[in-house]
């Protein structure tokens, strides 16, 4: 993509390229072009024209609240906090394998950082509670799958209801407008009507099915 100038090059760090939040979110928007039939090519006459247009800082607010995180809660983990909360993902190596693997944790400069603490959290109330490290890995990897399966539901109700009607006839400066509004505001009603139809299901058929009482009546 870069070739094609729609994608600028990482910035480097002695031999290291970084990629910024801003890289992340044009690729995020080209890899949404591209779902409705964009060729690289024509991806990259849109942007041009919307720069020539003045459209750039349009662009840049699309890609801003595509890259924004979605829920409130954006807190993350310094290495010692992981290893002090979860000894186990610092000292036992199929473990930290395995949490790397799942993105529980990052790998970075010899310590494990997270992403996301609330998982970290999480992770060690259940652990705490008795549970084991592999029902664990495979609780939260169920749960991904479900989250996944939820949120590409969401993407594609945008696509049809939202994007597919900003983009006929061109997306031009005043639709990049309402299409970084739409991202913005519909990101965040999108997890909190998730999270309370999860807190719904819960509530409905959460509760425990403990053994009947056994009548000693003949």
């Amino acid at each position: 993509m870069q070739t094609k100038g729609i994608l600028a090059p990482p910035t480097m760090e002695g031999r290291r390229g970084v990629y910024s939040e801003g890289h992340l979110a044009r690729a995020a928007l080209i890899k949404r072009l591209q779902s409705k039939g964009y060729s690289l090519a024509a991806i990259a006459d849109l942007i041009a024209q919307w720069e020539r247009e003045g459209g750039g800082a349009q662009l840049g607010a699309v890609e801003a609240a595509i890259a924004a995180p979605a829920s409130a809660d954006t807190r993350t983990m310094d290495a010692r906090a992981v290893a002090a909360m979860l000894p186990a993902l610092a000292s036992n190596p199929a473990i930290r394998e395995r949490a790397v693997a799942m993105r529980l944790v990052i790998e970075r400069d010899g310590g494990l950082f997270a992403p996301r603490a609330a998982l970290i959290e999480s992770a060690k109330a259940f652990i705490d509670a008795g549970l084991s490290w592999e029902a664990l890995f495979e609780g939260l990897a169920l749960m991904r799958e479900q989250a996944e399966l939820v949120a590409e539901s969401f993407r594609q109700q945008f696509e049809k209801n939202f994007f597919a009607g900003l983009r006929r006839d061109g997306l031009t400066s005043d639709k990049l407008d309402a299409l970084a509004s739409l991202v913005r505001s519909l990101r965040p009603a999108s997890m909190s009507a998730f999270v309370a139809l999860l807190a719904e299901a819960v509530e409905h058929g959460g509760a425990l099915s403990l053994p009947e009482e056994q009548s000693d009546a003949p």
